[in-house]
């Protein structure tokens, strides 16, 4: 569990301070504490949100099924990891729980399983669709002189809407670990603990794919893709649904993109991903069922 937290807050830390760091808003070092701290926040305050939403889909979770969905979460991590590719724990460990609860031949909730992912593709869709509109109403009213665009100002919001990516994300991807274990104090500590050192840890390579190779962001691009992905994590949180922000701040990017009649979009790191979330959901809901037998 510990150390599926800390892959976990590494590997997404881009999605959350990548645009700072690349952006020479913050220094490296400082972009991360900005996300460990959000990380840690996020999870204490909201963490047990998304517990009924995975409840919902598979009861009870027992010992076998949620340690397999784990141990097969934790290696797909690792090898994305190694290959640098921002991943979602959310598309992993639900698959993975499928997958465990299939071969358990635990009660599955076959029509809440569908809405989930329905909801998926719907916040994917809005997360697309919402960064056009609000760049195209932004840029309209910088033309018009009646919106501030203070540039101080600009990279304070940056950092604010990191923090707040950052405790989205504590709050629903790591909450989603926290839902397969016995909840109390102790486990909620060493969760705070283990993301905190895996944002320094396990992150450098991610921050170079997602920060630095898929595009370079102008501010106001950052902000509305990093407002959208709070905005829509957040939500999902409070109606204990999972959501990836990897998912929701991918979009986002394409969605700021779309908004320019001309610019550029480097396509191989953003296809690399998408093949390889479609990759590590099969193969979770696979290892799921392998491991439980196993185990």
């Amino acid at each position: 569990m510990l150390f599926l937290s800390a892959l976990v807050a590494g590997n997404n830390l881009p999605v959350c301070a990548g645009t700072v760091i690349s952006g020479r808003i913050l220094r490296k070092r400082q972009g991360i504490a900005i996300a460990a701290l959000g990380y840690a926040s996020g999870f204490l305050i909201e963490g047990g949100f998304v517990r009924s939403g995975i409840y919902s889909i598979i009861y009870p979770i027992m010992g076998q099924v949620a340690i397999s969905a784990l141990l097969v979460a934790a290696v797909i991590f690792v090898i994305a990891h190694l290959f640098k590719v921002p991943q979602s724990l959310s598309i992993i460990l639900m698959a993975s729980l499928l997958g465990a609860g299939i071969g358990h031949a635990a009660s599955i909730r076959w029509a809440f399983a569908a809405l989930l992912l329905l909801l998926w593709a719907l916040f994917a869709l809005l997360s697309l669709l919402l960064p056009v509109l609000l760049m195209r109403l932004l840029r309209r009213r910088m033309l018009e002189g009646s919106i501030w665009y203070e540039l101080r100002g600009v990279k304070m919001l940056l950092i604010l809407l990191s923090f707040l990516a950052a405790f989205t994300l504590g709050a629903n991807t790591i909450g989603i670990i926290y839902a397969l274990i016995p909840s109390g104090a102790t486990t909620a500590l060493g969760i705070a603990i283990a993301v905190a050192a895996g944002s320094f840890l396990f992150s450098s390579g991610e921050i170079k794919t997602l920060g630095d190779e898929i595009l370079p962001l102008r501010y106001l691009n950052a902000i509305v893709t990093q407002f959208t992905s709070v905005v829509f994590v957040e939500a999902s949180t409070l109606i204990g649904m999972p959501l990836s922000n990897t998912q929701t701040f991918t979009a986002g990017l394409y969605g700021t993109a779309l908004s320019y009649k001309s610019r550029l979009l480097l396509k191989k790191p953003t296809l690399l991903i998408l093949a390889t979330w479609t990759l590590t959901a099969f193969l979770s809901l696979a290892g799921g069922y392998i491991a439980v037998h196993i185990l």
